[in-house]
């Protein structure tokens, strides 16, 4: 038998450009002090319109799930989806103790003028995992919010052993326009250019058997119409069993939504 207590739910925020409530899903739980409910995971809602479901490739979470105790240590597992990137786990366990430390960063859109909103998810003693309260909603408009951390500790007594855990989330945010061109440019031992393609629709490229060096250039597009150029420079391997070389970009959708796009580049 598992008996979970909710001991303290701490919020920080830090940066942000404002703050509203946003509107409840019909899954929400609004008793998230239930003493019979662990907080487990954050759901991060991008979109308005977005609804819950645990994690997939197009839901933005992160649940970590705790099994059971061997040698009289916990044994947990954890589950991410969706566009977190630049992401580290920090895990410290002591005999009563545990913490976990989740990092990550949100790519935006730049100039977003929507609403983030991060829920609690919470698990029951039957192993259900729902919404739990909100933990901040935040009108992003002027790519101001920079930082949002929270953290959660649990108590839980299982198999007659009475553990502590800390549950930590720290989310950054960056920010990104619409992608107008992806290109590369390959060059010999020379720097002379060999030849220039276009990165656009690809997730693999294969370069020139004569390239030594390339650059990647890419063109965003802000709301004004001005364009902004990045590059990228890079040595080619020079064997076919160095594993590839990758590009990541940030491909922004019509409706906001940013996917991250990684090209792998060899010979």
């Amino acid at each position: 038998m598992k008996t979970i207590k909710t001991i303290a739910i701490l919020l920080i925020a830090l940066m942000i450009s404002g703050c509203t409530l946003a509107t409840l899903p019909e899954d929400h739980d609004p008793d998230i002090n239930d003493p019979k409910a662990n907080v487990v995971g954050v759901w991060v809602k991008l979109r308005r319109l977005q609804t819950f479901e645990l994690p997939n490739s197009g839901s933005l979470t992160f649940v970590t799930y705790q099994k059971e105790i061997i040698n009289g240590v916990p044994s947990s597992q954890s589950q991410t989806s969706g566009v977190f990137y630049d992401t580290n786990m920090h895990i410290h366990a002591q005999d009563e103790l545990s913490s976990f430390t989740f990092t990550s960063t949100i790519p935006l859109r730049a100039n977003l003028n929507d609403i983030i909103t991060f829920y609690a998810l919470i698990e029951d003693e039957n192993g259900k995992i729902s919404l739990g309260d909100i933990l901040g909603s935040y009108h992003v408009s002027d790519d101001s919010l920079t930082k949002v951390s929270y953290s959660f500790t649990n108590e839980s007594v299982i198999d007659g052993i009475t553990m502590k855990e800390e549950l930590k989330f720290n989310f950054n945010f960056s920010y990104h326009w619409p992608i107008e061109r992806t290109r590369i440019i390959e060059m010999n031992e020379n720097y002379s250019v060999i030849q220039t393609s276009d990165l656009s629709q690809t997730d693999e490229f294969r370069l020139h058997a004569n390239t030594r060096y390339f650059i990647i250039e890419q063109t965003t597009l802000d709301d004004s119409g001005q364009s902004n150029t990045s590059i990228t420079s890079y040595i080619a391997s020079q064997s076919d069993n160095d594993p590839p070389i990758e590009f990541q970009s940030f491909d922004v959708a019509t409706n906001g939504e940013v996917r991250i796009r990684v090209v792998k580049i060899q010979k």
